[in-house]
């Protein structure tokens, strides 16, 4: 009886997923003819301070400094700020170089984290907007240019870029660059009714007036970027995207750069959600407070109980497949009777009864498998994307195993935050 209450509870948590699904595939069709729209141009251009926050990004940051340097936008109306956020390897001595050169602006500062690096960048710009942009970043040159025209109104807080990964042959970083095709679409739609929930490192580009109104970043703060997104959206501002604003980023490598990084995402989002409670069911942003906020805790609901039902029926399916292997071997693996018993009709029931006997759990998780293929090939079509050029194995992977194997980091979150466990500060400023 415990088994198929629970089983109800882990169904009605799945559905909760599909229904954000549908709103999205309704929006992608119902928006489609705007989803590539490109705003007026800008009648003049406003001064711009582009801020890398650098932590021990030796390797990474004159190549984003480059990239920075390469915009396609005027150089008297553009300045690049790099916080060194106390950097213990040669960021600062690269950095130098170009400050030398008069190409940046180089602050120094004790390690603090990124959220205190930001706000360093910020009191040292002169920009109308700022820029953060993370020091293993490169943008496209006409990124800048075309994301400030989405910038129509004064109440717009933000615009964020389409992010995409730079290290795809490979095969993790590759399944996550799959991931973030997937993002560009979703943010691009959410950004339609107002729903985006976190401002990503990579390009994001703020109203200066408007980001210092609200105090700045939470310099505390896990997920500053999820953190920030919520506040705007709290005091009524609005989060534009730029679908074809493109910036290329470096996805980690490791299973385990993997898991700290989104066990510090799924983390910093559980506190995000507590702080802004009261965004939950708010009829001020319906998306946000009866679908996105709402469907985030359930998600957590589901990972659990599916967790809890793959580790029932593998223990289940091992015990029967430990009895069918000893009823083989009672009979020598003689298996020639059964075979010879098989015919076409048998086994067509033998289908037809799998079908039938699928939960209900399954059909949901199967219908939800259908939305999210869709909406995924409507990404790489409107993202400009080929299958072609990923790791070969990175989409099956993708598909099949990628979310469970998140599912951990989202476990392992919750765990700590219910039995309190230290928060593992990341001071480096683009984790």
């Amino acid at each position: 009886m415990a088994y198929w209450v629970a089983e109800a509870v882990a169904t009605l948590l799945a559905f909760t997923t599909i229904t954000p699904a549908i709103l999205l595939i309704g929006l992608l069709l119902f928006k489609r003819n705007e989803i590539q729209k490109v705003p007026p141009p800008l009648a003049s251009l406003p001064c711009v301070s582009i801020i890398v926050p650098a932590y021990n990004e030796e390797k990474t940051i004159a190549n984003t400094v480059l990239s920075s340097l390469a915009l396609n936008y005027p150089k008297e109306k553009l300045e690049i700020v790099v916080v060194n956020d106390g950097s213990k390897d040669r960021t600062k001595d690269i950095c130098e170089v170009f400050e030398k050169r008069g190409e940046i602006i180089l602050v120094n500062q004790k390690n603090a984290g990124k959220g205190a690096a930001m706000n360093a960048g910020v009191r040292a710009a002169n920009g109308e907007f700022v820029v953060c942009l993370d020091a293993d970043s490169e943008p496209h040159p006409d990124a800048l240019m075309k994301m400030l025209c989405h910038f129509t109104s004064d109440d717009v807080a933000c615009v964020t870029a389409a992010m995409k990964v730079k290290n795809k042959k490979e095969f993790l970083s590759g399944t996550q660059a799959i991931e973030y095709v997937f993002s560009i679409i979703l943010r691009k739609l959410l950004s339609f009714v107002n729903a985006i929930v976190v401002i990503p490192g990579p390009f994001s580009i703020y109203k200066k007036s408007i980001l210092q109104k609200v105090g700045g970043f939470d310099e505390y703060n896990l997920t500053e970027d999820n953190e920030i997104a919520l506040r705007f959206l709290d005091r009524g501002y609005r989060i534009h995207n730029c679908i074809d604003g493109y910036v290329h980023t470096l996805a980690p490598t490791t299973l385990s750069s993997l898991y700290k990084q989104r066990l510090r995402w799924n983390r910093g989002n559980i506190e995000n959600c507590i702080k802004y409670k009261h965004l939950f069911f708010n009829p001020r942003n319906p998306y946000v407070g009866f679908l996105i906020l709402p469907m985030f805790v359930a998600s957590f609901g589901a990972v659990f109980t599916t967790i809890a039902f793959f580790l029932y029926n593998f223990t289940r399916n091992m015990a029967d497949a430990m009895d069918y292997l000893w009823r083989l071997y009672m009979i020598n693996f003689d298996i020639r009777p059964f075979l010879s018993a098989l015919t076409l009709a048998s086994t067509k029931e033998q289908v037809m009864y799998y079908f039938l006997s699928m939960t209900m759990m399954n059909v949901v998780y199967v219908t939800l498998s259908g939305l999210l293929i869709f909406i995924l090939y409507a990404a790489f079509k409107h993202s400009r994307e080929k299958i072609s050029g990923y790791n070969k194995f990175s989409l099956p992977a993708y598909l099949l195993i990628y979310f469970p194997m998140l599912s951990l980091a989202w476990c392992a979150a919750i765990m700590h935050h219910i039995f309190g466990v230290k928060r593992q500060w990341n001071h480096k400023a683009d984790a």
